[in-house]
């Protein structure tokens, strides 16, 4: 399976209480290659994860917190120590709003590695006006549309020239024009690489189509991740799009060691890094956190999260393969709920991820969840919805992401380019 991406506002620096490595059970996705647990699958110190056929949970008590106020009952998460909630306006789902048809240039570049403040220069400026397509019924329980209040337009005084003694004093120059608000495209999917399938060279031929970078949410390729098998059964049909790759690793890289056939295919040496995207902070997460120092809150790659999202922009998304909510039995993933309760309490704006092979939605406040396993691989029912969804899709396709300097818009495509969930918010 596929991983995904997250967008976060600037919330300061992230402290997590649960520490200490997980012990997994991933026998019922692969037994012969993980083989049994050593510790039940949710053994982080102190956390008992909730149950979703309890939600949502009772209101706050007077004794609760200002953030475990803000967020929704149903994250069923426990919010970190000294975080503090950020208000913005309210979601507004439906089709989104006309743009412009300028195409963002394609672009090849990478970081090599993870970095702490390393970018890579936009795709390019500008969005294609979105097709109102017809709806499908394969999205269901899309939210009734809201409107967000009118953002105030922005204003600069205009200077007044110094009078000069041997000619009338003058009224001033014209106020200025406001510069244009920089937009950029991206899109995500994950789950994607069957070989003898043709799903993945349909949904290569919709990505083909649409402008941007592509964040690939991981398992490129199944069913082990070998180099070979990266090579013929996602190398071969995203051909045409490989230079727009913003790749994410996920369990299936893992399935020969190290990730090593995902690494070498495209270069990179780390699993997690960061990037600029546009007035945009990318932040990519390995969620197979065992195999790159351990999940718990002190280590390597969540000490490395909490300086990312310290010096954070107002505008962040955040890509991993394992969400931690899906209304599916991958709900409640242990192996993200670290770094997906440091992506809340931060008040990240977008988070990006795969693995269960469905589309959906999930909102959680301040932060949006796309959960987009996509890509090529089967497509799988989701079970009961979560109180955070907000519309599912059972269709390859790919989400497309409008990014501009203070807010986004989505909509998620099927492979016939037919909109099944679109809407818009601010950044937190």
């Amino acid at each position: 399976m596929i991983g995904v991406a997250l967008l976060i506002g600037a919330g300061g620096p992230v402290t997590i209480t649960a520490d200490g490595p997980i012990a997994f059970d991933d026998s019922r996705e692969n037994p012969a290659r993980r083989g049994p647990a050593s510790s039940p699958p949710d053994a982080i110190s102190g956390y008992s994860p909730p149950n979703p056929s309890s939600l949502p949970l009772p209101p706050p008590t007077d004794g609760q917190t200002e953030l475990q106020q803000a967020l929704p009952a149903e994250t069923g998460l426990t919010p970190v120590e000294g975080a503090t909630p950020s208000a913005r306006p309210p979601t507004t789902s439906g089709d989104s709003a006309p743009r412009s048809n300028a195409t963002a240039a394609p672009s090849s570049q990478r970081p090599s590695g993870a970095t702490t403040g390393a970018s890579v220069p936009p795709s390019g400026q500008g969005a294609p006006t979105p097709t109102a397509g017809s709806p499908s019924t394969a999205a269901v329980a899309t939210a009734p549309a809201t409107t967000s209040p009118p953002r105030p337009s922005a204003t600069t005084p205009a200077p007044t020239a110094s009078p000069v003694s041997t000619a009338p004093p003058t009224t001033g120059a014209p106020a200025p024009t406001a510069a244009p608000t920089q937009t950029v495209d991206v899109l995500a999917m994950g789950d994607i690489g069957i070989c003898g399938s043709q799903d993945p060279a349909r949904v290569a031929s919709l990505l083909a189509s649409q402008p941007g970078q592509i964040i690939a949410l991981g398992d490129v390729a199944y069913p082990d991740g070998r180099l070979s098998e990266i090579q013929e059964c996602f190398g071969k049909p995203f051909a045409g799009v490989m230079d727009r790759i913003i790749p994410v690793s996920g369990n299936h890289e893992y399935g020969t060691g190290n990730a090593n056939g995902w690494k070498q295919f495209f270069g990179e040496n780390q699993t997690y890094y960061s990037q600029t995207i546009g007035a945009w902070k990318l932040i990519v997460l390995d969620t197979e956190c065992e195999y790159v120092g351990g999940c718990g809150a002190k280590d390597p790659q969540q000490k490395w999260l909490a300086q990312q999202l310290a010096t954070a922009p107002s505008c962040t998304v955040v890509a991993m393969h394992r969400p931690y909510r899906v209304s599916s039995g991958y709900d409640l993933e242990t192996r993200s709920r670290v770094i997906h309760e440091m992506a809340l309490a931060a008040n990240v704006d977008i988070i990006l991820s795969a693995h269960e092979h469905i589309y959906e939605h999930l909102d959680f406040g301040v932060t949006q969840q796309f959960v987009v396993g996509t890509g090529g691989a089967g497509i799988r029912s989701p079970g009961t919805l979560l109180p955070a969804s907000r519309a599912t899709a059972t269709e390859h396709g790919a989400l497309a992401l409008n990014l501009s300097s203070d807010g986004f818009s989505w909509r998620f495509l099927n492979t016939g380019t037919t909109v099944l969930d679109s809407g818009s918010a601010s950044c937190g």
